[in-house]
């Protein structure tokens, strides 16, 4: 049997635009020390490149005391890593674990998820 029509994931990959380590880039303080990004999935189809993200509450909220509240920098922090990707040629695929806690909305997810890849 081949296996030639079915796309590549890859879950829990670094993407980064250079070949330094974080850390070294951090110990020259390099403005590039922010470009290497840990995301949930990457797929790859079609000759295009797809990022899968899957984000908690502290994607777009702080913590105080036993609370959560929205923040806007946390959220300006993930449209911006988004806006990056996008410029790099990623097409990018955000969900919420919230979500992934209903079956209905799984299924709705999935489904926006093979139209999107277009799989």
């Amino acid at each position: 049997m081949k296996y030639n029509n079915i796309p590549v994931l890859i879950p829990q990959a670094w993407i980064q635009w250079h070949s330094k380590s974080r850390k070294n880039l951090r110990s020259i303080s390099s403005s590039h020390s922010h470009d290497i990004y840990r995301v949930d999935f990457v797929a790859f189809w079609n000759n295009k490149r797809f990022v899968i993200l899957v984000d908690d509450i502290s994607h777009y909220a702080i913590k105080k005391h036993s609370n959560w509240y929205a923040d806007e920098e946390s959220y300006a922090k993930r449209l911006k890593e988004d806006r990056k990707l996008r410029k790099e040629n990623w097409h990018v695929f955000r969900v919420s674990n919230w979500e992934l806690k209903d079956d209905e909305k799984i299924k709705n997810i999935l489904k926006d998820l093979r139209e999107f890849v277009d799989f």
